[in-house]
């Protein structure tokens, strides 16, 4: 009697597993990357039903940038701007309309469009467009203002340099930015000295109270390029302290006696570095202010490009590659029957997976065989994301759950 029943209870896992596993598939699948919400639409018509009908053309172009400009290769946006709206339309798979207004010539509403993955996949690989859909973990923001003398403004006024950087604090984007409080706290926990060293064990006290596995410090200075204001009187090289200036840096000159004499902008450098427990990385961007542009514009437009910059990299060493497919087997260990449901849920929707095939299973463990795009170490980046460890050992490839439980969306 017992031995018949081994079989059979196998089997009631075996389908416990697949169907709960699959449940929370679809669940984890509604916070997508594919999915844009926020789609603001405003229009004016004859009627509401033609104003309805544009807003929602409308719409889906502006969720389909938006999307776009998520996962897609900046260099590659280009070859997208004559996409139809037939073709955005049949990629989208459902949407959903909030707050909708409207009176007999006017339609406004908030909408969330839900891409389907497929269909987005499929298209792009007809164009060749590069793309990424892995989700980094959270990464928390230092940002740093050198002045040009010198001093280093982290906590402190001004916090121009700062409130441009809560502008790009965004959630949606596949490495989502977080920023410190600046309480009592943070200011007891790190220095702006400190903080300009790269070591992983100066920050993380900062990084274990935000939960986060990587800071990113990134550094902006501000100066007149090649000391090139001059004073009338005795010739001599002049620096012009932009910090904390909040207007235009040639009306400076002039109410302080170096009318004409500017003949170069000012620089902004900015230097971000990536400080983890396995070292870091670093990169700079240089900006040049444009005519008549405001201190605290080029400080914004320095943090938008950084940020921008930052995203670029994750996505270029994320790209799904199509033309290479591998195959892994690996096995799983298992502590109880969740740790299977949660780790099949999680691979079930990884974009770099694309098929898996359990070969044996018993109450400690799972052998599986995995059929994946890209590189061993894309994937091995992506399931992190998710606090899944794989690591190669005596018997092969094995992957195991983390204990952070923070930041584990799936795309």
């Amino acid at each position: 009697m017992t031995q018949s029943r081994i079989p059979r209870l196998l089997m009631y896992f075996i389908l416990f597993v697949c169907v709960l596993g699959n449940s929370i598939s679809r669940l984890d699948a509604g916070e997508s990357v594919y999915s844009v919400s926020n789609i603001l639409v405003d229009v004016s018509a004859e009627s509401s039903a033609i104003a309805r009908s544009s807003a929602l053309i409308n719409g889906q172009y502006i969720a389909f940038n938006k999307l776009c400009n998520r996962i897609v290769i900046a260099e590659d946006i280009q070859f997208l701007e004559s996409i139809s709206s037939r073709e955005i339309e049949e990629m989208i798979g459902s949407y959903i309309i909030e707050k909708e207004l409207l009176s007999s010539t006017r339609y406004r509403a908030r909408l969330t469009f839900n891409f389907n993955k497929e269909f987005v996949r499929t298209f792009f690989q007809t164009k060749q467009i590069r793309f990424a859909e892995a989700r980094s973990k959270e990464r928390l923001v230092l940002p740093i203002l050198e002045l040009p003398n010198g001093e280093r403004v982290l906590w402190q006024e001004p916090k121009t340099w700062s409130d441009s950087w809560l502008l790009q604090a965004n959630n949606s984007e596949l490495v989502p930015l977080i920023l410190p409080l600046g309480d009592i706290t943070d200011i007891e926990l790190i220095s702006p000295q400190a903080s300009l060293i790269p070591s992983w064990d100066k920050l993380l006290p900062l990084a274990n109270r935000y939960k986060v596995e990587e800071v990113i410090i990134v550094l902006a200075k501000a100066k007149i390029n090649n000391l090139v204001a001059k004073s009338r009187s005795d010739g001599k090289n002049v620096e012009l302290d932009v910090g904390g200036h909040n207007g235009n840096a040639q009306d400076e000159l002039k109410s302080t006696g170096f009318n004409n004499m500017l003949t170069s902008p000012i620089l902004l450098q900015v230097y971000t570095h990536f400080v983890n427990a396995r070292g870091g990385d670093r990169f700079k961007d240089v900006l040049e202010s444009k005519g008549g542009e405001r201190f605290n514009d080029i400080l914004l437009r320095g943090a938008i490009e950084t940020a921008k910059s930052i995203q670029e990299k994750w996505k270029k060493n994320n790209v799904l590659e199509f033309g290479s497919e591998n195959t892994m087997r690996i096995f799983v260990p298992l502590s109880d029957l969740r740790d299977w449901i949660q780790i099949r849920a999680k691979l079930g929707n990884l974009g770099v997976v694309r098929n898996i095939d359990m070969i044996s299973l018993s109450r400690l463990r799972v052998e599986l065989i995995l059929d994946y795009l890209g590189r061993a170490d894309q994937l091995v980046t992506a399931l992190k994301q998710l606090n899944l460890q794989l690591t190669y050992g005596l018997e092969g490839w094995v992957l195991m759950t983390t204990n952070d439980s923070k930041n584990t969306k799936s795309e």
